[in-house]
């Protein structure tokens, strides 16, 4: 049987490398951060397929492309601060945070939340010389209240 980390660097070799994707601290954290632990129990084995993964409570992660390709885009570098709106359980946050300085994601769903919690330590190591990020999960209805200046 393949090991998980064999399923990871795969979907990274056949959907995130072909798809464009050249920032290569995209791919090494994508290498290397466990997206199981980010969707729904019964949806682990299918995390690494070229869907978009259900995280409970009617929601989906993206596509892992969609992220990446999000992710290169923004142009996220290491003095960053990052805010990440809808959150859900924080795949997106937890990638941003191994690029950004410091990462906030909001949700307004407190169980995905949660989960993202838990999910969350493990996936919060830097690149960049080890050490933990500082990603922040947080609820909020109001994701503007999250942001510098606003009123």
């Amino acid at each position: 049987m393949i090991g998980i980390e064999a399923v990871r660097q795969k979907m990274v070799d056949g959907q995130i490398r072909p798809g464009d994707v050249t920032d290569l601290r995209i791919i090494e954290a994508m290498e290397t951060l466990p997206r199981e632990t980010f969707v729904s129990d019964g949806q682990r084995a299918m995390a690494y397929l070229d869907i978009a993964a259900d995280v409970g409570n009617g929601r989906r992660m993206p596509k892992a492309i969609v992220v990446a390709k999000l992710l290169q885009a923004a142009d996220i570098g290491p003095t960053d601060s990052v805010l990440v709106v809808g959150c859900g359980t924080g795949y997106t946050a937890a990638l941003a945070g191994r690029l950004a300085k410091s990462v906030v994601g909001v949700d307004s769903d407190a169980d995905l939340i949660g989960r993202g919690s838990v999910a969350g330590p493990a996936a919060r190591t830097s690149q960049n010389g080890g050490g933990s990020m500082p990603v922040t999960l947080a609820r909020s209805s109001s994701p503007g209240s999250w942001c510098a200046g606003s009123s």
